[in-house]
């Protein structure tokens, strides 16, 4: 019998050992208070068990509960096996209170078990007036909202939304307090507003900061002030990221007379320098014709050329590139060609003299006698009239009269103390004929050296009316 009891007693303690699955110890830490006043109790929680557990803490009846960190008291109390856990808890009572003792029943359960344990702290509700509280405001939740993401790492060229939830610690009103922030010369934005006892207030602000704000960190100062006075300060550190785009480029064309003009605008809209390469296609005959400033890399590219420039821009700043295009000088070109063209065209004869030498007699070592020919012929596509023909017989040698066939005989002789003048008539050539002149001339005396016979000419007369006279080169017979 003796032996059954201790067995019993063993299992027992065994089962009242393994329920206790944690334990809980507290400490005053402020367990005087006045009227409205807020106790303070330091809970500590040892998991006792073979693995980690989740414990929550119930409100005790008639007073408010606040927990620090506030997830201890809304989410739970997670301690890992065989550790211990402190949380410090603040009490206010919801109503004033008669002077007294009073327990307060922290009830905390084990989630996984329901396991449940209460501790009872005493709290000393002293006579007297309520306290007057310092002001104790604190900010729990800092959010920094950027492009649609929670981040401290912002774009510059996207709003900034920084939301503060403000918790009013005790049971002082607060009907007016003032929140400032100071991020440098990028952020400065201020609020005031009001927060009641053991209350919660919400502030947001959109801010936008400068696109072109370069890579770099800054501290967020959050400043809550009251009176002019500073109640409480905070650091919320901010990283301003790299925003690097493509060079932006827009293209305008303008034109003048013969000339056009290209112009590229490049800009920079990132915050960091950008190096990128600007194409203009072209090909040769553009090139001959173009110029660019500054001055571009001709490359090929897909077998096209291109006019290719490299830019390195600083953050938001523009460059202007530019070709133009001028045909003023293949204008000029083509107006010259024209116009000499025109000028041969004007001085070009319709009708061409040619003036040979056929034969030359000699006697006595010198010139005697030389047999000429007159070619006239017209180079036009138009029949030419009333042909004038001339030639000058120098008075060293003489004309001889002779009938030659398949030759235009003279239609005047007219003698002159300088030498004799031959003349020849021809009604009509048409176009592409060639007529031929045959005659004689005799030396009064041989002549030993060079004989030089004058020019001839043939004028004639163009189908608008107006009149040409065309020239040979000179006749000239070498001495032997």
């Amino acid at each position: 019998m003796k032996k059954l009891t201790t067995i019993f007693l063993i299992l027992l303690l065994t089962l009242t050992m393994a329920s206790a699955a944690f334990e809980l110890s507290v400490e005053s830490v402020k367990d005087r208070i006045k009227q409205g006043d807020t106790a303070e109790v330091k809970l500590t929680l040892t998991n006792t068990g073979s693995a980690a557990a989740l414990f929550q803490l119930e409100k005790p009846a008639k007073w408010r509960l606040k927990s620090e960190p506030l997830s201890d008291y809304f989410s739970g109390i997670s301690v890992a096996a065989g550790e211990s856990k402190t949380t410090n808890l603040f009490m206010t009572p919801e109503s004033d209170l008669m002077i007294g003792v009073y327990a307060v029943d922290l009830k905390i359960t084990e989630s996984a078990t329901n396991e449940t344990q209460t501790v009872s702290p005493r709290i000393y509700v002293e006579s007297g007036e309520k306290v007057d509280y310092v002001p104790n405001l604190q900010v729990p939740v800092r959010k920094i909202t950027n492009a649609g993401k929670d981040s401290t790492e912002i774009n510059p060229q996207e709003p900034i939304t920084i939301m503060l939830m403000i918790e009013n610690q005790n049971s002082l009103d607060i009907p007016d307090y003032t929140i400032k922030l100071d991020g440098g010369s990028l952020i400065k934005e201020e609020a005031t507003s009001k927060i009641g006892p053991y209350g919660n207030d919400t502030q947001s602000w959109t801010v936008k900061i400068d696109d072109y704000v370069p890579p770099q960190k800054i501290d967020l100062r959050i400043t809550l002030l009251r009176g002019g006075e500073i109640i409480k300060e905070f650091i919320e550190p901010i990283t301003i990221g790299k925003v690097d785009k493509d060079l932006q480029q827009s293209t305008a064309t303008e034109k003048k007379f013969l000339s056009k003009i290209t112009t590229i605008n490049i800009t920079n809209l990132g915050n960091v320098e950008k190096t990128g390469e600007i194409t203009l296609k072209t090909s040769w005959i553009n090139r001959m014709f173009s110029s660019t400033k500054p001055e571009a890399d001709v490359k090929t590219i897909d077998d096209s050329k291109y006019y290719a420039w490299e830019v390195t821009l600083q953050p938001s700043q523009s460059t202007t590139l530019q070709r133009k295009t001028s045909y003023v000088s293949l204008a000029i070109i083509i107006i010259i060609l024209i116009a000499i063209w025109i000028f041969f065209a004007f001085i070009n004869p319709e009708v061409v003299i040619k003036k040979r030498i056929v034969n030359v007699s000699r006697s006595e070592g010198g010139v005697s006698e030389i047999k000429l020919l007159l070619l006239v012929k017209n180079m036009s596509n138009k029949n030419i009239r009333n042909l004038r023909v001339l030639d000058i017989i120098p008075n060293i040698a003489a004309f001889i009269k002779e009938d030659l066939p398949g030759t235009i005989p003279p239609k005047k002789i007219r003698a002159f103390v300088s030498g004799t003048e031959i003349e020849w008539g021809i009604p009509e050539i048409y176009r592409n004929e060639e007529r031929i002149i045959r005659y004689k001339i005799r030396t009064k005396l041989s002549i030993l050296g060079d004989v030089r016979l004058p020019n001839a000419e043939v004028s004639y007369e163009l189908p608008n009316g107006r009149r040409k006279t065309s020239y040979s080169d000179k006749g000239v017979v070498k001495k032997e």
